[in-house]
Parts: structure tokens; C-alpha cells; sequence
């Protein structure tokens, strides 16, 4: 899916720098592959970041023009499965929290919501050594090694939805904060097996 609409920082950015510049808080995806590329077996494209508000980003001056939700992300198509790539800055709420949402629009104009979960599908993109990093329901799928802490990794997740409805096609998704402390953010979306027979 292409996301470069919406997109609010590039790779080479902190989402969530501030205008007061934090050394410890340097962290990017510079090292992350661009353009279609393979991240834990699923192609996508990487051009960019789409960052959303959280309640801890309220409190900061963001470089990024960071909102609540994005709105109409073109899908166009039937898919049975969607592959998110997606971290969140401010992800140590309690296990199970919904951090996000995805909506998703079929063309008949019935939705389907994908809850994003804190300890499910995602944590915190600052992975401490001591911290879980593993979800119940995705993988961490992109680690890299902090430039600014030697005991800090970045990393992102993988989540797969299922779609109950493979036949209809999809023609567009919301990707909404919950507003919680968490920010999430979302790198690339893959649709999987087409019932018309593309991918």
C-alpha cells in the first residue's frame, strides 16, 4: 500500500523529536531498507513514517505534524490478510491496552476496527535489555542497534489481521490513536492473497 500521503517523517527522522533536540532521544530508521523491501518475509514499501498523537506528545512541541488519525489510506482491493509494520513511542501501558485502531472500509460500506494492543501486537520502539520484547500476537521483526545508548535496541513488530470478509474489496483504512500515552506509528501495510488472483 502506498503511504507516502501521509506521511509525517521521513526514515532519517525521530518521529517524535522534539524542537528542543534530546541526544538520547537521536534515534531514526536510517539502517531500515527503502523502498520495496522484505521485513520478516513480507514485502513492503519503506519511504516513510506515519506517526500519531498520543497524550505524551501533547505535552511536547513535535517537530512532526503529528494528528489523532489518518483518514482514507487508499486501499482499492480484496485481500485475505494485512500485514502491518508498526512501533510505538510511550508503549509501557498495561499489558492489552489499545494503544490504536485501524478501521478498515469495504466498498459495500460495512467496516471492520483492528484493535492494537501494548504487549499483543507491539511495544515500545526503545527496547531496553532488561524488557520484554516479544508479543503474543505478532513478531518483532526489525531490531537495530541504538546509536546513542549501547544498552538500548530500536525495534518494530509485525501484525497480521485476518480478514473475515476476503471477498470484498477494501477501499480504504483509518489508522487512529486511542489516546493513550502511547504514540503509535505505522512504516508499511502489505495486502496478502487477493481472491481475484493478484497479491
Amino acid at each position: 500500500i502506498d503511504l507516502s500521503q501521509h506521511y509525517n517523517a521521513a526514515l532519517t527522522e525521530n518521529p517524535f523529536e522534539t524542537f528542543r533536540k534530546l541526544r538520547a532521544l537521536n534515534e531514526t530508521f536510517t539502517t531500515m531498507p527503502r523502498g520495496v523491501a522484505t521485513v520478516g518475509g513480507v514485502r513492503f514499501d519503506l519511504r516513510g513514517i506515519v506517526a500519531l498523537q498520543g497524550k505524551q506528545t501533547q505535552l511536547r512541541p513535535m517537530r512532526a505534524n503529528l494528528t489523532e488519525r489518518v483518514e482514507g489510506i487508499q486501499v482499492g482491493q480484496a485481500a485475505k490478510t494485512l500485514q502491518f509494520l508498526h512501533g510505538t513511542g510511550w508503549g509501557h501501558a498495561p499489558h492489552g491496552t489499545v494503544i490504536g485502531k485501524i478501521v478498515v472500509h469495504y466498498q459495500d460500506g460495512e467496516t471492520a476496527e483492528i484493535p492494537i494492543r501494548t504487549g499483543v501486537h507491539v511495544r515500545d520502539w526503545f527496547l531496553n535489555a532488561q524488557n520484554r520484547r516479544q508479543v503474543s500476537d505478532g513478531k518483532l521483526v526489525w531490531v537495530h542497534s541504538s546509536p546513542e545508548l549501547s544498552h538500548r535496541d530500536i525495534g518494530v513488530y509485525l501484525m497480521t489481521w485476518e480478514n473475515p470478509r476476503p471477498d470484498q474489496v477494501i477501499q480504504s483504512f483509518d489508522y487512529v490513536s486511542t489516546m493513550t500515552d502511547s504514540a503509535p506509528f505505522l512504516l508499511g501495510v502489505t495486502l496478502e492473497g487477493d481472491p481475484a488472483g493478484g497479491e
